[in-house]
C-alpha cells in the first residue's frame, strides 16, 4: 500500500472516533444514531447508514459524522451528494485547522469530479425574485447556464417567481462525466384579481335581497287583507241568508227575501269558505305586516 493510500486508510478508520467534542456534549440520540451508521458502514449497507448519519447530523452537527455520511454516499453510487459533502467537510476542518481532514476531504472531491453528472440550468426570461431549484441546490434565474452536479436518476426541477405559476419538470441524469443543458421557459404570470372588484358580504347577502322581501311583504299584506275583507263579507251575507231561511221556515213574514234551491245551495258553500278565506287573510296579513315592519 503506498503511503497516500495509507494515508487515507488511517483517517477513514478514525472517523468512527471522530465524532468530536460534539459527543461530550451530544444528546445520546445522536450518539446512538452515529455508532448504528458506523456499524451499518462496516457491514457495507451504505445507503441505509446514509439515513442514519444525516440523521445524526441534522441533531448534532460533528466533521466526524459528515465525513462518514460522504463516504456512504459516495459507496451508495451518489456522487454529487457525496461531492457536496466533501467540499463541506473541507472547508470546515480548514475553519478548525484540522489539515488531515482537510486533506482526506480534498482529494476524495477531486477524485469523484470527472465522475459527475452536471445539469447546465438557465432562464429563457429571467424574472425579479426568480429562484430554480435542481434537487437540493437552488440558485437565481438567469440566462447564464449555472451548472449543477446530480447524482444518477430523475431530477425534478422547479421554478418559482412572486406574481408568476411555478414551473416544474422532471428530466433523466446524464451519464458520469456529461453535462444536460435545460432552459426554464418564460414563467406565466398569474393576474391578481383587484380587492376593489370583490364584492363585500352586505352587497351579496343583503343589499339585493332587502327590495324584493319588502316587495313579498306588502304583496302579502294586500293579499292577506283582501282575504280577510272577502271572507267577512261572506260571512256577512251568510249570516243573514241564513236568519232569513230561518224566517221563511217559522212562516214569519218579516219581509225579507225569499230563499230558494240554489240560494240555499250557495250557502252551503259560501259559508265554509269564508271562514276560510277570513282565517288565511288574517294569517297572512299579520305575517307580512310583521316583516315589513322589521324592515
Amino acid at each position: 500500500m503506498t503511503p497516500r493510500r495509507l494515508q487515507w486508510a488511517t483517517l477513514v478508520l478514525g472517523l468512527g472516533l471522530c465524532a468530536p467534542q460534539a459527543f461530550a456534549q451530544t444528546p445520546s440520540e445522536a450518539e446512538r444514531l452515529f455508532n448504528e451508521g458506523r456499524a451499518l458502514e462496516k457491514a457495507k449497507r451504505y445507503r441505509e447508514a446514509v439515513e442514519l448519519f444525516q440523521q445524526s447530523q441534522k441533531l448534532d452537527p460533528a466533521l466526524g459524522t459528515l465525513l462518514n455520511l460522504a463516504i456512504c454516499l459516495e459507496e451508495a453510487g451518489l456522487a454529487a451528494s457525496a461531492w457536496v459533502r466533501f467540499n463541506e467537510a473541507e472547508a470546515w476542518a480548514k475553519r478548525t485547522q484540522e489539515s488531515p481532514r482537510a486533506e482526506l476531504a480534498h482529494e476524495r472531491a477531486l477524485a469523484l469530479k470527472p465522475r459527475l453528472s452536471w445539469l447546465a440550468v438557465s432562464a429563457a426570461q429571467p424574472v425579479s425574485g426568480m429562484l430554480i431549484a435542481v434537487g437540493a441546490s437552488e440558485l437565481p434565474g438567469s440566462t447564464s447556464p449555472a451548472s449543477v452536479p446530480v447524482d444518477p436518476g430523475p431530477v425534478l426541477v422547479t421554478a418559482r417567481a412572486p406574481g408568476f405559476a411555478a414551473w416544474s419538470a422532471e428530466v433523466e441524469a446524464p451519464a458520469a462525466g456529461q453535462t444536460l443543458a435545460l432552459e426554464v421557459p418564460a414563467l406565466v404570470e398569474v393576474t391578481p384579481v383587484p380587492v376593489a372588484a370583490l364584492p363585500t358580504p352586505a352587497e351579496v347577502s343583503v343589499t339585493p335581497q332587502a327590495p324584493r322581501q319588502r316587495t313579498w311583504s306588502i304583496a302579502g299584506l294586500v293579499a292577506g287583507s283582501a282575504l280577510s275583507i272577502a271572507g267577512g263579507i261572506g260571512l256577512a251575507w251568510s249570516l243573514s241568508t241564513y236568519g232569513a231561511l230561518q224566517h221563511q221556515r217559522l212562516g214569519v213574514a218579516d219581509g225579507t227575501f225569499p230563499v230558494g234551491e240554489s240560494t240555499l245551495g250557495t250557502l252551503r258553500t259560501v259559508y265554509p269558505l269564508s271562514w276560510v278565506s277570513l282565517g288565511l287573510g288574517v294569517v297572512l296579513a299579520a305575517a307580512s305586516g310583521f316583516v315589513l315592519g322589521a324592515w
